[in-house]
C-alpha cells in the first residue's frame, strides 16, 4: 500500500532529486555571481571633459590658470598662444577675461 504524495517509482524519485541538486547549484553560482559582481572593483567615472570623455592617467600633469588660480589636466585645459608661450585656462570664460586684461 501506498502513502499518497510520497512517491512514484524510484526512478521518478532520483530524477526529483537530481531536479532539486541542480536548481540548488544553480542558485548557489548565481548568488556566488552577483556577489562578486558587486564587489569587484570598479573604474573610476569622473565628471566629463570639456569636449566629451578624454581618458586620463593617474599621473598627468595639472596646469594653473592664470585668472582664476584653478588647477585642470592639461589634456582638460582651454588653451591661448601668447607671446610669452602656452597658456592654459580651465574655461573659455577665464580665456576670455584674459584676453581683456
Amino acid at each position: 500500500m501506498r502513502t499518497k504524495g510520497l512517491g512514484g517509482t524510484p526512478a521518478s524519485q532520483l530524477m526529483r532529486q537530481m531536479r532539486n541538486l541542480l536548481l540548488l547549484f544553480l542558485i548557489f553560482f548565481g548568488f556566488v555571481w552577483a556577489v562578486r559582481q558587486f564587489l569587484r572593483p570598479r573604474k573610476h567615472v569622473g565628471p566629463p571633459s570639456r569636449g566629451g570623455s578624454v581618458p586620463r592617467d593617474e599621473g598627468e600633469e595639472m596646469v594653473k590658470d592664470p585668472v582664476c588660480g584653478v588647477y585642470v589636466p592639461r589634456s582638460a585645459a582651454v588653451t591661448k598662444g601668447t607671446s610669452g608661450g602656452l597658456r592654459y585656462f580651465c574655461s573659455e570664460k577665464c580665456r576670455d577675461e584674459f584676453d581683456g586684461q
